[in-house]
């Protein structure tokens, strides 16, 4: 709850400071592909079975201009993600499937470059991500014996828990094009905390997103020049 304060303090200051600045305030959403990257110890552990488990993002996005073709983009998202597993057959259960689903409030920052190639403008973007999970939930369900079973739990979050940590953070890599007030992207998200209170997993986000973002309204800084009328 702690983190989730510091949180909403930081993203409330951050749209505060950005908003005085920025460039561009667009408006995006699009869809997620993501996974949960297994490891114990040094070893990457491949579960059969896993598929990229499909959620959305929603957010505000406000650029902010330093020199010529390069910028700082920051923004305010709510995105899902989570982990997929589903086959058959496994431990008897057939047609089965285990969906995990984490509802999160990132905040991206990136240092993004826009070269414009007539009307068209080409993006780059690399940086890095902060967020917490607001909450999520687990689902599985499969048929045993001919007959369909299904079971559906929220996430508890903390140490004691022994499940999740709310706060996750890592690295942001994307490129996009814009034309006009319309852009259309794609970035990765390479989780670096892990968020897994188990002894023997550690669990990293990896997170596919592609969106189409929306120009609202474009704001200019205004220089100050000397209004002086010449004689």
């Amino acid at each position: 709850m702690k983190e989730c304060k510091k949180l909403v303090f930081v993203l409330l200051l951050l749209a505060a400071c950005n908003i005085c600045y920025a460039q561009d305030i667009s408006i995006r959403g699009g869809l997620n592909f993501s996974q949960f990257n297994y490891k114990t110890g040094s070893d990457v552990i491949h579960k059969e079975g896993t598929k990229l488990n499909p959620g959305f993002n929603f957010g505000t996005v406000l650029d902010l201009p330093i020199k010529s073709i390069f910028s700082l983009e920051a923004g305010i998202l709510f995105e899902s993600k989570g982990h997929k597993l589903e086959g058959n057959p496994l431990m008897g259960v057939e047609n089965y499937l285990f969906q995990t689903n984490i509802f999160y409030l990132d905040i991206p920052i990136s240092f993004k470059v826009t070269v414009p190639i007539n009307k068209t403008k080409i993006i780059a973007m690399a940086g890095a991500y902060t967020g917490s999970a607001l909450y999520g939930n687990r689902l599985a369900k499969g048929v045993e014996n001919s007959v369909l079973k299904s079971y559906k739990a929220s996430i508890k979050w903390g140490n004691e828990s022994n499940e999740y940590d709310r706060f996750d953070y890592g690295l942001t890599f994307g490129t996009g094009i814009k034309i006009q007030r319309y852009q259309i992207g794609a970035s990765y998200e390479l989780g670096l905390k892990d968020f897994s209170n188990d002894r023997v997993f550690e669990m990293r986000n990896r997170v596919f997103e592609f969106y189409l973002a929306y120009t609202l309204k474009e704001l200019k800084k205004v220089k100050n020049e000397d209004q002086t009328p010449k004689k």
